[in-house]
């Protein structure tokens, strides 16, 4: 049951993010976007939030590549779902020396 109501969390999270991009352009809706996620990942299942966050994020922000090719886009979200979910993997583990640091490195090897 904890594990479904991660899930729903994470889901939402990424719906809000969505909204703070084109078309809608609610940016104010990035932080409540990403809060939930980060307090999921400090506490259980950080690689499912972070994949289902992903999951949700790309899954309709990449809705014009379905034009071109269904299975690139069902490809695409797969894969591009691992990153948030090695993000929040890798950022849970709050015993790490200069945290913030930590949190910041990551995130930028990640999308290098």
């Amino acid at each position: 049951m904890r594990k479904l109501v991660a899930a729903v969390w994470a889901f939402l999270a990424g719906a809000l993010f969505l909204f703070a991009y084109p078309p809608f352009n609610q940016s104010y809706l990035a932080w409540f976007g990403l809060v939930p996620v980060f307090f999921l990942a400090r506490r259980e299942y950080p690689f499912w939030s972070g994949y289902i966050w992903g999951l949700t994020f790309f899954g309709f922000s990449l809705f014009w590549v379905t034009r071109l090719s269904g299975i690139g886009w069902f490809c695409g979200v797969l894969y591009l779902s691992l990153y948030p979910a090695i993000f929040f993997f890798l950022v849970s583990r709050p015993s790490v020396k200069l945290y913030e640091l930590w949190v910041a490195s990551i995130g930028v090897i990640l999308e290098f």
